[in-house]
């Protein structure tokens, strides 16, 4: 199963039709269905939408295969979407742990100079932010915190967030949600 036929899935589980998603979520009926049958990709800004509107996090976006309570998830078998950028180029974000049990969702969230998160985000849950390389200017509420390598936060996510790389070099971040997220 790909991500197409499971959110094809959980659509019908929510007893919604494809005009119903689309009305729940600004995105258009034939984009909707060209995502459910895998015809197109989905950006992280869709994701957030799609998962707000079946009531789950993302990461249940993706198809799980797995019933262990250990998961591994090898470099290469790490689900990576692209996030929109309101001035830049898009950040990668790689999905760590998908298709687990385990109730976190850790996120590697590669950023290039001037990329962001987009608008403002409030989701429930947590959220834990640690920065690898590079810098990050992180807003959460009306304050901004700039954060430097080896810097971390933690926040609770219903309060609006976002953050962008006001640097010259690449950013790389470890984001860790608690679920559901984004």
């Amino acid at each position: 199963m790909k991500i197409g036929a499971k959110i094809k899935q959980l659509r019908i589980a929510n007893k919604l039709t494809l005009k119903e998603l689309a009305a729940n979520t600004n995105l258009s009926i034939s984009f909707l269905s060209r995502l459910e049958n895998e015809k197109t990709e989905p950006t992280m800004d869709d994701l957030r939408k799609i998962a707000a509107a079946l009531h789950t996090s993302i990461i249940n976006l993706f198809p799980n295969e797995f019933d262990e309570e250990i998961r591994i998830v090898r470099s290469w078998e790490r689900k990576k979407i692209l996030q929109p950028s309101l001035k830049g180029e898009p950040s990668e974000l790689e999905f760590l742990l998908w298709g687990s049990k385990i109730q976190m969702e850790p996120t590697l969230m590669t950023i290039p100079p001037g990329g962001d998160s987009g608008d403002y985000a409030e989701h429930a849950g947590e959220e834990f932010l640690f920065v690898l390389e590079g810098e990050l200017r992180f807003w959460c509420g009306d304050n901004y915190y700039d954060l430097q390598e080896g810097d971390t936060i933690g926040y609770p996510a219903k309060l609006p967030h976002r953050w962008e790389n006001k640097g010259s070099k690449v950013t790389r971040v470890i984001l860790s949600s608690s679920l559901p997220t984004f």
